[in-house]
């Protein structure tokens, strides 16, 4: 259906991608790019949401800090 699965995860009642029930337990997620702007707002609306985060990406301080924010995990990487 082409929606975001954050915003089921969030509390939002429509399906995702095809989905008719929300994930009721913790899940622990990787976010590419999560040291700012969208990653970072996602990353904080999955932690709001109980779930487990990873950060990944290049800008290891920036990273860093919204890991101490947020209890995450870091992994300092170059995607390419």
């Amino acid at each position: 259906s082409g929606e975001c699965p954050v915003e089921r995860i969030a509390g939002n009642s429509r399906p995702v991608h095809g989905h008719s029930a929300a994930m009721s337990h913790a899940s622990t997620f990787l976010l590419l790019g999560g040291a700012g702007g969208i990653g970072a707002a996602t990353a904080r609306r999955l932690v709001s949401a109980g779930h487990r985060v990873v950060l990944a990406g290049r800008s290891a301080a920036p990273m860093e800090a919204l890991a101490t924010e947020l209890g995450a995990a870091v992994l300092a990487t170059h995607v390419a």
